[in-house]
């Protein structure tokens, strides 16, 4: 008895920008790339060729929302919202792949400055959903402390000033 050959679905060449253009109402263009077409993005070697193109097809996707691309706060839950939509337009996708890429994503630092500058929480349609609390920018500020100094050179100590 034999089992029938697993294959996977091909990636469409062109991604639809959003929920709307799926079902054929917006004819809005992205300036977004694919990272695929952006500029060389290499696997890592400790990487399966799959998983890396799952991570890319996931953010070339989500590339497409202008929220995503300006790093604004991103809707607590909105998570749920991307692997739905990942989900309805087939784009392959694994909780875990997901995650990795939220994570980057949230880890950004322009990301974390938003954070602490405050204001509004968006869904990807850019709507406001939610305020980024004094709690989660007191929790971003450190991030962007620490990087801010990581990128600045060390001011001269008396004992190298000679």
């Amino acid at each position: 008895m034999t089992r029938p050959l697993l294959t996977l679905k091909k990636l469409p060449a062109q991604l639809p920008e959003s929920p709307a253009q799926v079902a054929g109402l917006d004819t809005a263009k992205s300036k977004a790339q694919p990272a695929s077409q952006s500029g060389g993005a290499k696997n890592p070697p400790d990487l399966s060729p799959a998983t890396f193109s799952a991570r890319q097809a996931i953010q070339a996707r989500l590339e497409a929302f202008p929220v995503w691309r300006d790093h604004l706060p991103l809707a607590v839950g909105v998570h749920k919202h991307i692997r739905d939509l990942l989900r309805i337009e087939g784009v392959p996708m694994t909780v875990s792949n997901l995650r990795f890429v939220m994570d980057h994503h949230i880890h950004n630092s322009i990301y974390q400055r938003n954070l602490v500058a405050g204001g509004s929480r968006y869904r990807l349609d850019g709507t406001p959903d939610g305020v980024v609390t004094l709690e989660q920018q007191d929790r971003a500020r450190p991030r962007t402390h620490h990087k801010a100094q990581d990128d600045t050179p060390n001011p001269p100590t008396p004992e190298t000033q000679s």
